[in-house]
């Protein structure tokens, strides 16, 4: 396990492995709500620093049509609830 990252004090993250093929990317710890959030790789690089997770590597992940978003103090995260 890695140390928590200060993200430019807007956000925390640490890296973890998820998946069937261990990817190791940055989880975003939420502290304004109970959700975790990946970056996805598909998140344009300007938006999203560090490590992103891709979906079609793996074989276990699930997509949902769930879309989910959250507003924060200076903006807002939205993604669709997925699991792996």
């Amino acid at each position: 396990m890695s140390p928590v990252e200060n993200n430019d004090n807007y956000q925390y993250s640490i890296s973890v492995y998820v998946g069937e093929h261990r990817q190791q990317v940055e989880l975003i710890i939420d502290t304004g709500s109970s959700w975790t959030w990946l970056m996805a790789d598909d998140c344009p690089a300007w938006q999203c620093k560090g490590t992103r997770y891709d979906q079609y590597q793996s074989e276990t992940f699930k997509e949902t049509t769930k879309l989910y978003d959250i507003t924060y103090g200076i903006g807002y995260v939205e993604g669709l609830i997925s699991e792996d």
